[in-house]
C-alpha cells in the first residue's frame, strides 16, 4: 500500500509536472517494494501520495482520474512491465529468430539459398568476371501474420490509492504472463505439425523419431542437425514437454560440451515430445513475428470508462510465430 502524506496538501505543487512524470516509475517501483533508482528527490517525496503527484502532473483536475494522470501512469507502467520483460524474452531466442512485419495482414515470408561454393574461373580477358552468376533461388514460402493479445483491468479512484503499489506488483508479474502465452503460442504451432509450402509437414519421417529423449534418440537428432542441408548446424536449445525436465539435464550433463544447452519445458506440449532446434541466427525454422519499428516490449494502454470515475487499463502484447522451414528442428517422443 503507498503511504499516506504527511505533508500538507498541494505541497508538491512548486514542481514541474514533467519532472513529477520522470521520476514516477521509480516512486511507483519502490511503493511497490521492486528495485528503484535512489534519488534525493524521490527520498524527498517518500511521504506523498498518488494524489500528491497527480495534482502536479494533472493540475486542471488535480486527481488520479485525469487523463493526464493516466497517460503518466500507462507510461511509468509500461517502463516497469519492460523491466522483467527483457529477461523473460530472451528465454526464446534459442528457439526463434525475431521477424518483423510492416502490419497485421497476413505476409508472405521467402526463404532464398544462395549457391555453393566454388573455385572461381580464370578471368575473361579485359572482363571481372570470374564465375558464372545466377539468380537466387527460393527454397520455401509461409504466409506470417501478427495478432495483438490484450489484458484489461478496471480501476477506480480508490483502487489506486488504497492498493498502488500492489496494482504495480500484480503489472510487473504480467510480464511472466506474457512470457507463458508466447511459450504456448509456440507450442501450440509445432503440435499442430502445420504444412510447409512444399504441401509436407513441418515433421516428417525425415526429421521425427517416435522415441522418448535419451542418448541414442539425441544422438539422432544431432546427426540429422549435422548432416541436412545446410550442413553441420549448430544445436542451440532443447524445447520439452513437462515431465521430463530432469531427465533431460542429466542427459545432456553427460554428453561434453552439451551441458549448457537451454532447455525450456512447455505445459502445451503433447505429453513425451521433444525438439531439437539448431540455431535461429544460422537457420531459422520458427519465426517470432513483431510490428516493423514497435517498441518490442508490452505496452500498457488505457481508457475512459463513460459515467464512472474509473479507467481502464490494458497490458497489449502483439506477437505471432510462424514455421518457415523443417531442416533446423527435429521432433521426438510422437
Amino acid at each position: 500500500m503507498i503511504q499516506q502524506s504527511r505533508f500538507p496538501a498541494g505541497g508538491l505543487e512548486l514542481r514541474n509536472a514533467e519532472f513529477v512524470k520522470s521520476i514516477l516509475p521509480d516512486y511507483l517501483r519502490k511503493a511497490a517494494g521492486l528495485p528503484y533508482r535512489k534519488t534525493d528527490t524521490l527520498h524527498d517525496l517518500r511521504h506523498s501520495t498518488l494524489e500528491d503527484l497527480a495534482r502536479e502532473i494533472a493540475p486542471a483536475t488535480r486527481s488520479v482520474n485525469s487523463s493526464d494522470f493516466a497517460i503518466a501512469m500507462s507510461d511509468s507502467l509500461t517502463a516497469i512491465i519492460a523491466d522483467s520483460w527483457t529477461d523473460i524474452s530472451a528465454r526464446l531466442n534459442p528457439f526463434c529468430r525475431v521477424h518483423e512485419l510492416r502490419n497485421f495482414h497476413p505476409t508472405e515470408i521467402h526463404k532464398f539459398d544462395f549457391p555453393d561454393f566454388n573455385e572461381p574461373g580464370e578471368p575473361i580477358e579485359d572482363s571481372v568476371e570470374f564465375c558464372n552468376y545466377s539468380t537466387p533461388k527460393i527454397s520455401s514460402t509461409a504466409t506470417a501474420q501478427l495478432k495483438t493479445y490484450e489484458s484489461a483491468v478496471r480501476v477506480s479512484k480508490e483502487l489506486w490509492t488504497t492498493f498502488g503499489g500492489e496494482l504495480v506488483t500484480a503489472t510487473m508479474r504480467h510480464a511472466y504472463s506474457i512470457g507463458k502465452l508466447e511459450l504456448a503460442l509456440l507450442s501450440q504451432l509445432l503440435n499442430s505439425n502445420p504444412a510447409l509450402a512444399d504441401s509436407d509437414n513441418l515433421f516428417n519421417a525425415s526429421n521425427s523419431t517416435s522415441s522418448a529423449l535419451d542418448i541414442n534418440s539425441l544422438d539422432l537428432a544431432l546427426s540429422w542437425l549435422a548432416s541436412g542441408s545446410p550442413q553441420s548446424l549448430t544445436p542451440s536449445g532443447l524445447l520439452i514437454a513437462l515431465g521430463k525436465e530432469a531427465t533431460a539435464r542429466l542427459l545432456l550433463k553427460s554428453i561434453a560440451g552439451m551441458d549448457t544447452l537451454p532447455i525450456l519445458a512447455s505445459p502445451e506440449l503433447t505429453a513425451g515430445s521433444w525438439f531439437l532446434f539448431s540455431n535461429p541466427t544460422e537457420h531459422a525454422s520458427i519465426l517470432r513475428l513483431r510490428e516493423l519499428n514497435a517498441n518490442p516490449n508490452p505496452q500498457i494502454g488505457w481508457i475512459r470508462i463513460p459515467k464512472t470515475e474509473s479507467r481502464g487499463y490494458s497490458v497489449i502484447h502483439s506477437v505471432g510465430f510462424s514455421a518457415v522451414d523443417r531442416n533446423g528442428i527435429f521432433r521426438g517422443g510422437i
